[in-house]
């Protein structure tokens, strides 16, 4: 439950765009207005480990959780 917070905290702070977050438990939740461009699909939960990274920004710890097969996306990131 606390990394959930973390990470929407982190992804609240996404000024790019309009997505779609399905979290490792099951519930989707919509960041920004009007139609979302992609979805970001966390396949499990990311490790609070991994903190040092939220803390470079939503980019950095996206990147690292995405080469560490935590996450994947569907739909343009453009």
């Amino acid at each position: 439950m606390f990394e959930k917070k973390i990470v929407q905290t982190m992804l609240s702070f996404w000024r790019k765009g309009t997505f779609t977050v399905h979290f490792w438990d099951g519930e989707e939740k919509q960041y920004g207005e009007g139609v979302p461009k992609f979805k970001l699909i966390f396949y499990r939960t990311p490790k609070l480990r991994d903190a040092k990274n939220m803390a470079d920004g939503p980019v950095m710890m996206l990147g690292e959780a995405y080469m560490d097969g935590v996450i994947g996306f569907e739909g343009s990131f453009d």
